[in-house]
This record gives C-alpha cells, sequence and structure tokens, in this order.
C-alpha cells in the first residue's frame, strides 16, 4: 500500500514550510539595512502566499465561481502589493 498525499497535505505542508521561513527570516538579525528590507519584503510575500493558500485550499475557493476567485486572487495582489509598497516607501 502505498500512501499519495492530498491537496490538502500539500498545502498543509507549503505553509509549514512558509511559516518556518518568515521565523528564520524574523530571526536573522542583519546589521545591513538592505538586508533587512528584503527580508522583510520577503516575509510579506510568504504572509500574502500563505493567505492565498488559506483561501484557495482550506476555504475551498478553488471550487468557487471565478469571480470569487478573481476577488481572492485580486486581494491577494493589491493588498499585498500595496502594503510592501507602503513598507519601502515609508
Amino acid at each position: 500500500m502505498t500512501y499519495s498525499p492530498s491537496r490538502n497535505d500539500i498545502a498543509w505542508v507549503a505553509l509549514v514550510v512558509a511559516t518556518l521561513l518568515t521565523w528564520f527570516l524574523g530571526t536573522s538579525h542583519d546589521d545591513e539595512v538592505g538586508a533587512a528590507h528584503a527580508g522583510v519584503v520577503v516575509a510579506l510575500v510568504l504572509a500574502f502566499a500563505k493567505a492565498w493558500i488559506v483561501g484557495n485550499e482550506f476555504m475551498e475557493i478553488r471550487h468557487a465561481p471565478r469571480w470569487l476567485r478573481s476577488v481572492l486572487a485580486g486581494w491577494v495582489l493589491v493588498a499585498g502589493s500595496g502594503l510592501i509598497g507602503i513598507y519601502l516607501l515609508g
């Protein structure tokens, strides 16, 4: 008998890996300002990617009508880009 991971298993592993990577970025204290800014931007990208995974896989939006999937994708792109832009310009 072989085990074949489900979509939820793969999504869960992706969320755990993204969380661990974000934790690593938050605990690596670089003295360089550019490296710190890059770490924050990567952490924000991972956070919004995780939001998309949760919405798509665990809230079953991937089975929803196209307009609702588009709303989720648009929110992730607009909110993520806006927050990153505000951070970098601030």
